[in-house]
């Protein structure tokens, strides 16, 4: 498993973003592990595989223009 976590203490967290600044770096962010983008559907997959549902990652997925990830 791979996580990602932060240190709300250090001068680069950003704090909380309006969706318009969450959307900007979604769309246009990548790294090692792949797009952001990717990494939401991912994540909603893999949430969605244990029965649970993430209302903000699925309105970032709509945003995104990304098909829903299909229910396993």
């Amino acid at each position: 498993a791979l996580a990602f976590v932060m240190n709300r203490q250090v001068p680069s967290y950003a704090g909380r973003l309006s969706d318009g600044q969450v959307m900007d770096v979604l769309s246009r962010a990548c790294g090692q592990c792949g797009t952001s983008a990717d990494y939401v559907c991912k994540t909603i997959a893999a949430l969605e595989s244990h029965g649970l549902r993430d209302e903000r990652l699925a309105r970032y997925r709509r945003l995104l223009g990304r098909a829903p990830s299909p229910i396993l």
